[in-house]
């Protein structure tokens, strides 16, 4: 799967979750939400950078 694949899963994943999140008024949820999403996003790149450096 490529970097865009998984981003725009998480990205999908996300908007429904903020839907959700949004209309029940949790904000601790949305914001733990959201951080996840940051952090798995962060990850992918991090995987990626990785895979491209060969020394």
């Amino acid at each position: 799967m490529t970097v865009s694949r998984e981003l725009n899963s998480l990205i999908s994943i996300s908007e429904e979750t903020l839907a959700l999140l949004l209309e029940a008024n949790k904000s601790d949820a949305l914001t733990d939400a959201l951080v996840e999403s940051l952090d798995d996003a962060l990850r992918i790149l991090e995987e990626e950078i990785r895979g491209d450096t060969f020394h």
